[in-house]
């Protein structure tokens, strides 16, 4: 095979030298210059641009913000920019006719963070964004995504509700509207979210089944536009009378030790009318023997009362509802794999003392044993048996 160096090549093109017999192929693909150097093109355009969008609006101007693409792709840096804008929806059929904004920043290398500020718009007008990145051959990104700039919040209002007696669904309609879109429009009872709407009418459906008697609850209502504006709440505060009885108690769902801190997590699932914390009791017992028969073979290790602990109740009405209890130092003389006795109740706490196999522990007088909600209801008194194990010291 016969090899042909660049400039060779080019003087073989140029007329100046023969090919012999004998050439089967040539290996490489070259293009002259002048001073027969070799030159490498770059042929992708800059990528598009994905994440425009409005950050900051006032009532003269909006700050943009997007990631730079490259010049070849997402590497490099563009060579320039070209950023649009309308009062109408901006597409690839539009784009040409959109108004072009002055003095567009220097592109910086791709995958960096850039914002520009457009200034001169009118007050109380819905502006749509758009932008392409260019590299040094002039070859154009695909049209980025289209951001919305929009200054003025969305109206939400609802009719006041007077409620006399309820056993079942209340519906709220709310009316809601703006100079651009109602995107949707959010329903809140006492700070949590029922309802999420995006279509007009605009109704929420709550649930009042589970609601004690005379108990007063807040209802919000906030609508957002298509730019992220959010309205000035509506609100109305509700007496019920409802006709629902709750007749279900807490339940004690789980038991469990944490190591890391060391800790006693007990977890109720509550019934629809909370629990009464001031009813929660909690004694920790270890044994002194086989736990054959609990009492009297163990000794109290400790008791929380009501002030020992901060519950923690699952937002907006969950289902469970957590006390966690600090071990802290009470487990560090005690062997790896202790087991513990962990007795939950409620009542009505007695100062006096008893004495049991020979050593002091708490006793309490209940009204009704276990742990109660906040209608009365009560639960039976708990008894777990934990395997603790403590760390090293």
């Amino acid at each position: 095979m016969l090899y042909l160096s660049p400039i060779r090549l080019c003087r073989l093109r140029s007329g100046h030298t023969a090919v012999t017999a004998g050439v089967t192929s040539l290996l490489l693909m070259l293009s002259c210059s002048e001073d027969h150097g070799l030159e490498s093109k770059d042929m992708a355009p800059p990528a598009r641009i994905h994440n425009l969008q409005c950050v900051a609006v006032d009532s003269t101007g909006v700050l943009l913000s997007w990631t730079a693409p490259g010049s070849d792709g997402s590497t490099g840096t563009p060579a320039a920019y070209d950023i649009r804008y309308s009062t109408s929806q901006i597409d690839t059929s539009i784009w040409n006719s959109a108004s072009q904004v002055s003095n567009e920043p220097a592109p910086l290398p791709g995958r960096l963070t850039q914002t520009f500020r457009v200034t001169g718009l009118n007050a109380s007008t819905v502006y749509y964004f758009a932008m392409k990145a260019a590299d040094s051959a002039s070859r154009w990104s695909e049209l980025s995504n289209v951001a919305i700039g929009d200054v003025t919040r969305p109206v939400v209002s609802f009719s006041p509700i007077t409620i006399d007696e309820i056993s079942g669904l209340l519906t709220v309609p709310a009316i809601a509207s703006d100079n651009h879109i109602v995107q949707r429009v959010e329903f809140y009872v006492d700070r949590c979210l029922r309802c999420v709407d995006t279509l007009a009418p605009w109704i929420c459906s709550w649930d009042f089944a589970g609601i004690g008697d005379g108990s007063s609850h807040t209802i919000r209502i906030t609508a957002y536009d298509a730019a992220g504006n959010e309205s000035m709440p509506a609100q109305n505060t509700v007496l019920l009378h409802s006709t629902y009885i709750d007749h279900e108690p807490p339940v004690i769902s789980s038991i469990t030790f944490h190591s890391m801190p060391p800790s006693i997590q007990i977890t109720l699932a509550k019934d629809r009318s909370g629990i009464d914390w001031d009813s929660f009791f909690v004694d920790v017992y270890v044994p002194t023997s086989e736990f054959e028969d609990f009492l009297p073979a163990t000794r109290l290790l400790h008791t929380w009362i009501p002030d020992d602990f901060v519950p923690s109740e699952a937002a907006c009405d969950g289902p469970e509802a957590t006390a966690i209890l600090r071990l802290d130092n009470m487990i560090s003389g005690l062997p790896f794999g202790q087991l513990l006795k962990v007795v939950v109740y409620g009542g009505i706490r007695n100062r006096g003392f008893a004495e049991t196999c020979s050593c002091e522990v708490y006793t309490y007088d209940f009204v009704k044993g276990g742990v109660r909600d906040l209608v009365g209801n009560h639960t039976e008194v708990v008894e777990e048996i934990l395997t603790v194990y403590p760390p090293p010291y």
